[in-house]
């Protein structure tokens, strides 16, 4: 019983380590290329288990699995949305500033799309 116990121990504590390792990198001053590799880690083990269904009819339904990728370099301030799930075509634009102007240009980029932010704050 103890042998389980410490197990369960070890294992909390490693997994805190883990966060706190995580959370060290998404400092304000953090690096923005990591930030943005951290942010495509959390969004693909987030949707790596999520089946959406598509079809033209109930009897036509298709199960698929959402499927994150990168769309081009991870490369900060490149100009480019970063991430698009798949099938639904919903696209992620990944930021580290705070400021309204670089919004309003990542917006135009994907006027016409569904666009999510993720930001780093404090």
């Amino acid at each position: 019983m103890k042998t389980i116990q410490l197990k369960n121990q070890k294992a909390c504590l490693k997994e805190l380590s883990k966060k706190a390792k995580i959370t060290e990198l998404l400092t304000e001053d953090a690096e923005a290329r990591i930030f943005e590799i951290i942010s495509y880690a959390i969004l693909k083990n987030h949707y790596k288990n999520i089946i959406v269904y598509f079809g033209y009819s109930r009897d036509k339904m298709e199960e698929i699995p959402l499927q994150l990728y990168k769309t081009g370099r991870t490369n900060a301030n490149d100009g480019g949305i970063d991430f698009v799930i798949r099938p639904v075509g919903r696209f992620f634009q990944v930021t580290e500033v705070n400021n309204y102007d670089k919004y309003l240009l990542d917006i135009d980029k994907v006027i016409h799309f569904p666009i999510t932010f993720i930001g780093n704050s404090k």
